[in-house]
């Protein structure tokens, strides 16, 4: 049985009712029916609508409401971060970190990224790239759609959103919050990372690599 990666959410019955509904349609944990919406908004002029397995307009419009409330329902600040998986050759590039994070305890190694201020993800997640590695890219897809969890304490709820990437260009160099650049197989990401990685996020490393 598959089990979802976004925890910790409490939603009224008939919203979370709805999303169960809708998740059965489709087939798709709830982190695989985030990504898919993220993917959507993105793409919804390219996308034709018998790609959306018979959802009507209503639903779609009733769904992409659905995900803020999802990410959004405990009133707590909500900060999406867009992180890339920057990929050559089965290589991927990750940085290492110049301080401790505000809101994720124990980072060291990392995934370029940075905040999405506004939702043109792929215009975002260029910016804070290219800030961070030097590196101008071309976004592929989105990976995966994660909620960070995190400490009841916390004023804050972190959404991450994994994009796949490829480099359009060649000189790297680390700045923003990353004080180290290192390309490393595809494998053996997660040996420099030190919080958890999303299965979701560990099958595509391994699907990627030569």
């Amino acid at each position: 049985m598959r089990k979802t990666k976004i925890r910790d959410i409490s939603l009224p019955h008939k919203t979370e009712e709805f999303l169960s509904d809708l998740q059965k349609k489709m087939q798709m944990t709830r982190s695989e029916l985030v990504s898919y919406l993220i993917k959507f908004y993105q793409n919804f002029n390219e996308i034709s609508k018998k790609s959306m397995i018979e959802l009507s307009d209503e639903d779609l419009n009733k769904v992409l409401k659905m995900y803020y409330k999802l990410i959004g329902y405990d009133k707590k600040k909500i900060l999406v971060i867009g992180l890339g998986i920057i990929e050559k050759r089965g290589k991927v590039l990750i940085g290492k970190r110049k301080r401790k994070d505000k809101y994720v305890r124990d980072l060291s190694w990392v995934f370029p990224g940075g905040r999405l201020e506004t939702i043109d993800f792929d215009k975002e997640i260029k910016r804070e790239v290219k800030e961070e590695t030097n590196l101008c890219v071309r976004v592929c897809d989105i990976v995966h759609a994660r909620l960070i969890p995190d400490s009841p304490r916390k004023k804050v709820r972190v959404v991450a959103l994994y994009f796949h990437l490829k480099p359009t260009s060649r000189k790297i160099k680390a700045s923003g919050d990353l004080s180290e650049l290192k390309w490393v197989k595809s494998t053996e990401v997660c040996k420099y990372f030190t919080t958890s990685t999303a299965d979701e996020v560990i099958r595509f490393l391994g699907s990627i690599s030569k």
